[in-house]
C-alpha cells in the first residue's frame, strides 16, 4: 500500500479515519467525501504528496494544522464545509485559512 497514489474511502459512513494514514507518501489524491468525520488525523501531514482532498458532506468541525505543511495542497470543496460551524478553523494558521479559500 505505500505505493498507492490515489484512495477513495467516499460513502463509507466513517467517523475516523486512522492515524497510519499519514504513512502512504506517495499517496496524491485522497476522496473522503459523504462519510461521518468530524475532524482529520495530524498525521495526515506526512501525506507530503498529497495534491489533492476531497472531505464534502462529512460533518469536519476542525482541520488539522498538519495540513498547513502540506504544499500545493487543493482542499475541495473550498468553502462549502458541511456544519458552518464557527469553531472549525479556531486557532489555525493563517496557512490553514489559505488552503481554504
Amino acid at each position: 500500500m505505500v505505493n498507492l497514489v490515489f484512495l477513495d474511502a467516499s460513502d463509507n459512513k466513517l467517523k475516523k479515519l486512522p492515524e497510519k494514514i499519514g504513512n502512504l507518501p506517495k499517496l496524491q489524491k485522497l476522496h473522503l467525501y459523504k462519510n461521518d468525520l468530524t475532524t482529520l488525523p495530524d498525521s495526515i501531514g506526512g501525506l507530503v504528496n498529497l495534491k489533492e482532498i476531497n472531505v464534502f458532506n462529512n460533518k469536519i468541525i476542525r482541520l488539522p494544522l498538519s495540513l498547513a505543511t502540506i504544499d500545493g495542497l487543493e482542499v475541495r470543496p473550498q468553502m462549502d464545509w458541511a456544519c458552518g460551524c464557527p469553531d472549525l478553523m479556531q486557532g489555525a494558521s493563517a496557512d490553514i485559512l489559505r488552503l481554504i479559500r
